[in-house]
């Protein structure tokens, strides 16, 4: 699909051919993307909040084959009466855990090892204050959006 003077590929791009990701700071002014300026208060506006740079520094070891992406883990509430949950993506899955538990509730893909599964169940449970506290500002997003 052309658009001006670029097109736009609506079919699948391996990972490996993407050679940068620009945000449009200004008409016709491109910067390299950053999640932090760029991505993470828009995705709250939308109900999905991330985890912190910290916190997301903290999971990437270097045992991981795929280190977690700026904005890969969030929590979101689907709808008030779900689990509260925390979702993990990767580019062949995802890994969704139980905030209260962190007990697996879904996993789609083959990215995630039994072992990583464990470590990331560890961490969550390390971490339920702060992902409950994110879990009710999407709750609340959402009955923003559906009232």
């Amino acid at each position: 699909m052309k658009h001006d003077t670029w097109y736009v590929n609506t079919g699948k791009l391996p990972p490996d051919r993407i050679l940068s990701v620009e945000y449009m700071e200004k008409p016709d002014v491109y910067v390299p993307y950053d999640f932090e300026l760029h991505g993470r208060r828009q995705l709250e506006k939308n109900g999905l909040f991330c985890i912190t740079a910290s916190e997301n520094n903290e999971l990437n070891t270097d045992e991981l084959n795929t280190p977690y992406l700026p904005g890969s883990i969030c929590v979101i509430c689907p709808h008030p009466d779900a689990p509260p949950a925390i979702i993990f993506r990767k580019p062949r899955g995802i890994l969704v855990l139980s905030v209260n538990n962190g007990k697996k509730l879904q996993e789609e893909g083959s990215a995630f090892s039994e072992e990583e599964v464990n470590k990331l169940s560890t961490w969550v449970m390390s971490k339920t204050d702060s992902l409950m506290g994110m879990w009710e500002k999407s709750n609340a997003n959402w009955h923003r959006f559906n009232n």
